[in-house]
């Protein structure tokens, strides 16, 4: 996984990833078979396609996936945030998020080519 390039996003942002590796991170909200909901770190709701070996035992992960549209992922690893991370962690999480994606931050976030 640490060769793939798999910017840090949030659900508002999803649809500009069509077809590519991304991070998010995310609170679980119901694990339903092969599929999780889960709110994003800007509120929105996203479906994760699981991998056959997802094992989530926080209700905080970051999923790395790819995302098929605009609002599902099909999970291709996840790592449990830790069982004191919080929604105000989940919410700070989302403020660099959405500085990341500014036109004065970006440079710092993306690869130089």
């Amino acid at each position: 996984m640490a060769d793939i390039q798999s910017p840090h996003t949030n659900s508002a942002q999803l649809p500009n990833y069509l077809g590519r590796t991304v991070r998010l991170w995310v609170k679980i909200l119901k694990l339903q078979g092969d599929t999780a909901i889960v709110q994003a770190s800007d509120g929105g709701e996203v479906k994760i396609k699981l991998s056959k070996t997802s094992n989530m035992s926080d209700p905080y992960v970051e999923v790395i996936g790819k995302v098929e549209e605009a609002n599902v992922i099909m999970m291709l690893a996840s790592t449990d945030l830790g069982s004191d991370f919080t929604d105000k962690d989940l919410e700070n999480y989302n403020k660099v998020v959405e500085a990341s994606e500014t036109s004065r931050f970006r440079h710092l976030f993306q690869p130089q080519q």
